[in-house]
């Protein structure tokens, strides 16, 4: 992989941490509502992540 695409998936994950985080933090300041959306972005983004990974580990 190319070192662009490393730390392109780096960003990607580091995004991942802080949407989980914040919406453990949400839940635990017991805004819930809030909290789901958050789950969602962080569903979203390891999913994009993992989708990244397959994409990038079969380029030069």
């Amino acid at each position: 992989m190319r070192p662009f695409y490393v730390v392109c998936v780096m960003v990607e994950w580091i995004f991942a941490l802080a949407a989980l985080g914040g919406g453990i933090w949400l839940v635990h300041a017991g805004h819930t509502g809030m909290a789901i959306p958050a789950f969602f972005f962080f569903l979203l983004l390891v999913v994009f992540g993992v989708y990244q990974l397959h994409v990038f580990s079969r380029t030069k």
